[in-house]
């Protein structure tokens, strides 16, 4: 299932770290999520493919620099 995630604030990034934790177990119980697009208030993360969340998680932390799937200045409507 491709999951659109909007915002990456306490909710969101603490979201993404239970991912990371629990990801493995959710697909040995058959949901199988893949994170394509990953919006914070100054722009969106996204591939198609399904992005890594660990590297989500370390570029949001850096300030997105250096991350070449970050749009600065889009929505997560565009």
């Amino acid at each position: 299932m491709k999951v659109q995630l909007i915002g990456l604030g306490n909710v969101g990034k603490n979201l993404l770290e239970l991912f990371l934790d629990e990801g493995q177990r959710l697909e040995d119980m058959g949901v199988n999520l893949k994170f394509v697009s990953v919006s914070d208030s100054k722009g969106t993360a996204v591939d198609e493919n399904g992005l890594d969340v660990s590297d989500v998680l370390k570029c949001k932390n850096v300030g997105w620099s250096g991350c070449t799937y970050y749009l600065k200045g889009y929505s997560a409507v565009e």
